[in-house]
């Protein structure tokens, strides 16, 4: 081909390379830049100035592992797909690129990736089972959304004992099925071990059974998983219910034994919905007309001292076969601020009566993250508040089901001002997974409970106290104290105490009963100097 005409097509390609990106770039074999042209966008004061560095040096730490596995996607010339990424830019915040690449046969080994800035388009990542959910319910006109559901047991299993080997194991599974899903964007951590997301077209099930089995074969962990397509055959429904069969699918998958999930298909959950919900419904109108609540409480005491320090309010329900079955349903179908509101009063009729003996105990309520970012029930909350306002000190509210909360300013403001009132605030089950750092830092809290897992980890022989200790900073950083939950034994207490728990609740110092409320006998005090 002559020389004029070979320039005319080099051109007329750098022509469309640049009407579909506005950064070329071009990497060898080691993901180093060997060519950049184009806008710099401040990643470097020229393009050229990225000629040299490997491309991990440019992206976000959050984006490091997921754009490896999509770089080896197209070496490999597999099925690729636009996808978002986040560069880092000197003194700015990171900036999202769409990003494309391909091989060229003849330059085996090198990569051409075109990026363009994603300006004013937010990220659709799904954070929770309901995002996911509502993703694939709002797609579902353009066909099947291709919902996946995979569960690692082996990582699971290993989430108490190795938690940090469970965490990086965690984020190396889920940056890889990340860049299978869809727009390299709807995938979640449902649990350890469990992963929900939608799939990218000509991804086969079994690509995603051997990457996975790999990166858990690599950290030798059992490298069998289960994998659950969920078909979405429910053309009768509207979005909005379909989003409601499935979050109840994924949301009952992230808690299942895999052996045990049955649900195949949208129409699956929709049956077994309408059949559990209505039994929940009639036990949850009699709880909530009939006065079928009872109240018990459980002391949490003062280790070194014995002291009672306070009683937490626990609801019983008479006649619920599966109690946690029927709270779950409370939270998800709402029910559960009428729920929290109805015990809230119960207890502050307690503590008026009690008022009439002299005696002044105080009590801890259960508040679910779900009814706490309500504005409606903020305000039943206060209201109910400002009808006792002489008892308000006495009641504290334990925050549970913080892995529900999205809004955590507002969330954090409310309990502010629930604090301003006189009310202590406690956060309940920290390091059972379930309540993030970031839900930690920002929540005000004068008490932190420590999960019965934390404890019964760290306090029997042999256990790992690096997260107990870990807590235990944490908690003198935000100056509150500690609760540790589940004491059942002396030693338990004991190893508790010494590792700067200043109080706990368990068996050892009285089960939960109605009475526990107007008792006013001390326990036994721990002997820290024994052992």
């Amino acid at each position: 081909m002559p020389h004029a005409l070979l320039q005319k097509e080099r051109n007329r390609f750098v022509g469309f390379s640049f009407a579909t990106a506005q950064l070329l770039l071009e990497l060898d074999a080691t993901n180093r830049i060997v060519y950049a042209a184009g806008a710099s966008f401040q990643i470097a004061e020229t393009s050229a100035q990225l000629v040299g560095r490997p491309i991990e040096s440019i992206v976000a730490a959050r984006d490091v592992g997921f754009l490896g596995h999509i770089l080896q996607r197209y070496r490999e010339a597999r099925p690729g797909q636009l996808v978002r990424v986040a560069l880092k830019r000197d003194g700015k915040p990171d900036q999202d690129f769409l990003v494309g690449g391909c091989v060229v046969d003849a330059t085996p080994g090198q990569l051409y990736l075109g990026l363009v800035p994603a300006f004013g388009v937010a990220r659709a990542l799904a954070g929770s089972a309901a995002g996911l959910a509502d993703a694939a319910a709002t797609m579902a006109g353009d066909g099947d959304p291709a919902l996946t559901l995979y569960a690692a047991p082996g990582l699971a299993d290993r989430a108490g004992s190795d938690p940090d080997l469970s965490e990086r194991v965690g984020e190396e599974i889920h940056a890889y099925l990340r860049s299978v899903s869809l727009g390299g964007e709807y995938v979640t951590d449902l649990a350890p071990g469990r992963y929900g997301l939608l799939r990218a077209a000509d991804v086969s099930d079994g690509e995603i059974a051997a990457s996975v089995a790999a990166i858990l074969a690599q950290a030798e962990l059992e490298p069998a998983g289960q994998l659950f397509n969920i078909r979405f055959d429910a053309a009768a429904l509207n979005s909005e219910d379909a989003a409601r069969a499935l979050t109840y699918t994924i949301e009952k998958f992230a808690r299942s034994d895999p052996t045990d999930f049955t649900l195949r298909s949208v129409q699956d959950a929709v049956a077994e919905m309408i059949g559990d919900s209505v039994s929940l419904m009639q036990s949850a109108r009699s709880v909530l007309t009939e006065g079928t609540l009872e109240v018990a409480f459980q002391k949490v005491v003062e280790m070194r001292s014995g002291e009672t320090h306070h009683c937490e309010a626990l609801s019983r329900f008479s006649g619920i076969e599966s109690v946690a079955d029927f709270v779950r349903f409370m939270e998800d179908s709402g029910i559960v601020q009428d729920l929290d509101l109805l015990v809230v009063e119960k207890v502050f009729e307690q503590l008026a009566d009690m008022k009439k003996t002299g005696w002044r105990p105080k009590v801890a309520v259960n508040l679910s993250g779900r009814s706490i970012q309500s504005d409606i029930f903020r305000g039943r909350l206060i209201a109910l508040g400002e009808q006792h306002l002489d008892l308000r000190a006495q009641m504290l509210f334990e925050l549970t089901e913080t892995s529900s909360i999205v809004t955590i300013e507002s969330t954090a403001r409310f309990l502010q001002e629930l604090t301003s009132h006189g009310h202590a605030i406690c956060l309940d089950d920290v390091g059972a997974g379930s309540t993030s750092l970031q839900m930690l830092r920002a929540m005000p809290a004068h008490f932190i409970k420590l999960d019965g897992s934390v404890v019964h980890g760290a306090a029997r022989p042999g256990g790992d106290h690096t997260l107990f200790k870990a807590l235990v900073d944490l908690a003198r950083g935000k100056g509150a104290e500690l609760i540790a939950e589940q004491i059942e034994t002396e030693a338990d207490a004991r190893f508790c105490a010494q590792a700067g728990a200043r109080f706990g609740q368990g068996w050892l110092f009285g089960k939960a009963s109605p009475e526990a409320l107007r008792q006013r006998d001390k326990s036994k005090p721990i002997d820290l100097a024994w052992g």
